[in-house]
């Protein structure tokens, strides 16, 4: 990593130059994409910039890879609280372990269950057999979440959905900076979303998704 692009970032933040710090942040992930740092970084510039959902998104993205991570997760809750906007916590708030450490922890239990499972100690038989069934529903759960849902925040201060894939459809419902939606449906302009068991249509450039 470009430790000079990265001090370049830092003093432009100390600066209250946030929207330079973005850029520089925005230039490394493309090269790092999947580094939580400068994800958490960049959602920083966003907060101060006042693009809460586009925060959101990127800390969100950063949980996915350290979800235990003290200051990603108070992050997440100071920007809810200051968007007032209670539907707008982390996705993966159940997500203690990501996809990979449980895919471990599974394999770890399964072999503890392997060896206690005749075990004449009922209690030690009873709990492994029990922390390997919760794992393997988290492992379930964690990949069901991580890799089949496809989360997204909106990241405009307030927008209307509609009917179908273009403004001339009439409009359904309203929805606001830092929301979450699912897109169900991605062409070029627009997207089929659910808010709610509500179905309808947005344009892709009101809101960012969590996986991009």
């Amino acid at each position: 990593m470009d430790k000079q692009k990265l001090n370049q970032a830092e003093q432009f933040y100390i600066k209250n130059e946030y929207d330079l710090a973005a850029d520089i942040y925005t230039e490394m992930l493309e090269l790092h994409p999947d580094n939580p740092y400068l994800m958490i970084n960049y959602a920083n510039t966003q907060v101060k910039q006042k693009n809460f959902g586009k925060a959101l998104a990127y800390y969100n993205r950063a949980k996915l890879v350290i979800p235990r991570n003290h200051e990603l997760n108070n992050n997440i809750k100071h920007t809810t609280k200051t968007l007032q906007n209670f539907n707008s916590q982390s996705i993966f708030n159940f997500m203690f372990f990501n996809l990979g450490e449980s895919l471990i922890l599974l394999i770890i239990l399964n072999v503890l269950f392997l060896i206690f499972k005749n075990s004449k100690i009922q209690l030690i038989k009873y709990s492994v057999i029990a922390l390997f069934a919760i794992s393997i529903l988290n492992t379930a759960y964690v990949a069901y979440n991580q890799h089949l849902k496809n989360y997204a925040f909106v990241s405009c201060t307030s927008t209307s959905t509609h009917a179908g894939n273009n403004s001339g459809y009439p409009e359904l419902f309203e929805l606001s900076d830092g929301q979450i939606i699912e897109i169900i449906e991605q062409e070029k302009d627009w997207s089929k979303i659910k808010y709610k068991n509500q179905i309808s249509w947005l344009e892709n450039e009101k809101y960012e998704l969590v996986k991009p």
